[in-house]
């Protein structure tokens, strides 16, 4: 894939937001799943933002293990490169966050059931 091959898709995602942010969700993810596996700086960086800017949501981190995206994103949180690691140090803050947010959740709602008993 060339480097400027993934300007339209992002065109795409930006006019996209206003209509269904899920669905550019979904598909920011699942771009995220192709596109990171390159080693194109530029698309990295690109997509590291995209993500960065989506994540928010459990079901977000759970799509991203699923794809098993993780691992990379750690690997390009030290590859060198300062502002791919930024963005996936980023992300990965981001992730954690989505995480402690759902675990919260979790407990406040094991506890409003317990309590309703």
């Amino acid at each position: 894939m060339q480097p400027s091959s993934h300007r339209p898709f992002f065109a795409c995602v930006k006019t996209s937001l206003s209509v269904h942010s899920n669905a550019v969700r979904t598909i920011v993810l699942v771009t995220v799943c192709t596109f990171a596996l390159t080693d194109d700086d530029v698309t990295v960086v690109y997509t590291l933002g995209a993500l960065r800017n989506s994540l928010g949501e459990i079901d977000d981190v759970r799509r991203l293990e699923s794809n098993h995206v993780l691992p990379r994103l750690e690997e390009l949180a030290g590859c060198g490169h300062p502002q791919v690691e930024e963005y996936a140090a980023a992300c990965l803050q981001n992730i954690s966050t989505c995480r402690k947010a759902a675990a919260v959740a979790h407990t406040l709602m094991r506890r409003a059931a317990g309590s309703a008993s």
